[in-house]
């Protein structure tokens, strides 16, 4: 039991270490919101902490970021899909 729990741990640590650098997930803010990023504004919050869940639930986007696979654009495209009506 502390075996898996200490390997789901790992798991974590890998994918919130793949998350872009924080210049880029304030750009990618920016291109989705249409606005700068305010650490004080809970809306914002909320929304920055959507797209960090996003980019840890599929560390694969991190990656296309990271590499210039995909544009801030395409990920903020993808974004708005995946957001309900």
């Amino acid at each position: 039991m502390a075996e898996e729990i200490e390997v789901e741990s790992e798991e974590m640590e890998q994918r919130v270490g793949a998350l872009p650098d924080e210049g880029t997930l304030e750009e990618i803010f920016e291109v989705v919101s249409g606005t700068a990023f305010d650490e004080d504004d809970e809306a914002h919050m909320q929304m920055m902490q959507q797209i960090i869940i996003l980019l840890t639930q599929d560390p694969d986007l991190s990656e296309a970021l990271a590499s210039g696979d995909m544009t801030v654009s395409e990920f903020a495209i993808k974004l708005f899909r995946q957001q309900p009506e």
